[in-house]
């Protein structure tokens, strides 16, 4: 999608990894980083009202899967 992609994980769960979370600095596409079949690490940033999930790739350490949200708020 054009605005981010969406991300099973827990089972059978979808969520959106919205373009601007996707990597830390802008990106144009969501295709420059993923395509089809990536398996990704995420971080659940929210459920809304309507029981969407809330999912960013940048605030974890694709390498490691450490939560990096905190190194970031901090530097």
């Amino acid at each position: 999608m054009d605005f981010g992609a969406f991300v099973n994980f827990i089972g059978k769960r979808d969520g959106l990894v919205h373009i601007s979370e996707v990597a830390a600095g802008r990106i144009g596409s969501v295709n420059e980083v993923l395509k089809e079949g990536d398996i990704v690490k995420v971080k659940v940033l929210g459920v809304d009202d309507r029981g969407k999930i809330k999912l960013s790739m940048k605030a974890v350490n694709q390498e490691t899967g450490e939560d990096i949200s905190q190194n970031a708020e901090a530097g």
